[in-house]
């Protein structure tokens, strides 16, 4: 028997998982032992394969360029990318508190998806979360994400990255929270049907309600890539509506819009 192949395992290595492959070719085993097919002086010669052919003879097809749809990025890049724009976030949370003067209580969660291209510039960055309730705030998140430079994604066209960031209440007193039933009857005339047309997925509005029952500060998440105007539209038509006063601190409330 002629053998062929052989498994050496490499014990003295405890971190290798699999040893080295060895082939082993017989110099028995040559044309002596094996019998050559007889040849039909009356068969036809053997015709190539429709391949691209050259001087040196067939040639194989060339193989096609695939590539997923999600590729791959590197992992250490984006977690450094990710600490950057956290950092730009936080500046621009501080900024906004200054600006305001009445926002001293500015904070909430954000969910920042990044759709990176084959060449690593950004194709979309959009929020499918936001409770921070400051337009501003959430533009000023978006900008960080597209002012990094992102890996290229491996093995596919797209690269997906993804971050949920907590911003907490720098201020002394968080706002008084409100339930979304609070508002609900006020928002029912408010024109924000044409905000959400053709919307994909739940948008979350986020209201700072100051003590005499106006809108202090807006903000919504963006949960389709298509539609980011929808925040800004969302926004500007709650701006001049009149709710309950909270009392004396302003209110928060979160309302899912479907």
């Amino acid at each position: 028997m002629c053998p062929v192949g052989l498994l050496v395992e490499d014990r003295a290595l405890p971190w290798r998982r699999l040893g080295v492959v060895v082939l082993l070719i017989s110099t028995a085993c040559t044309s002596s032992q094996t019998a050559k097919p007889a040849v039909d002086p009356a068969a036809p010669p053997p015709s190539h394969t429709p391949t691209e052919i050259g001087n040196s003879g067939a040639k194989k097809s060339p193989t096609p360029d695939v590539k997923a749809e999600v590729g791959a990025l590197d992992a250490k890049t984006v977690k450094k990318n990710f600490e950057e724009i956290l950092r730009k976030i936080e500046a621009c949370q501080e900024t906004r508190r200054k600006e305001e003067g009445r926002l001293d209580f500015l904070a909430g969660d954000l969910k920042l998806e990044v759709h990176i291209g084959e060449d690593g510039g950004v194709k979309s960055a959009f929020l499918p979360l936001s409770t921070v309730g400051d337009l501003k705030l959430e533009a000023c998140a978006l900008d960080a994400a597209r002012s990094v430079r992102w890996p290229r994604p491996e093995g596919g066209v797209t690269g997906i990255a993804s971050n949920e960031f907590h911003l907490p209440v720098k201020g002394d007193r968080e706002a008084t929270s409100w339930s979304a039933d609070k508002v609900s009857s006020t928002l029912a005339g408010a024109p924000l049907q044409p905000c959400k047309a053709g919307v994909q997925g739940i948008i979350e509005l986020t209201l700072y309600v100051d003590t005499d029952g106006k809108v202090i500060s807006a903000g919504a998440s963006r949960p389709d890539p298509e539609k980011l105007e929808v925040a800004s539209c969302l926004v500007k038509a709650v701006q001049g509506l009149k709710f309950p006063s909270p009392g004396s601190w302003p209110a928060k409330v979160t309302v899912p819009l479907r």
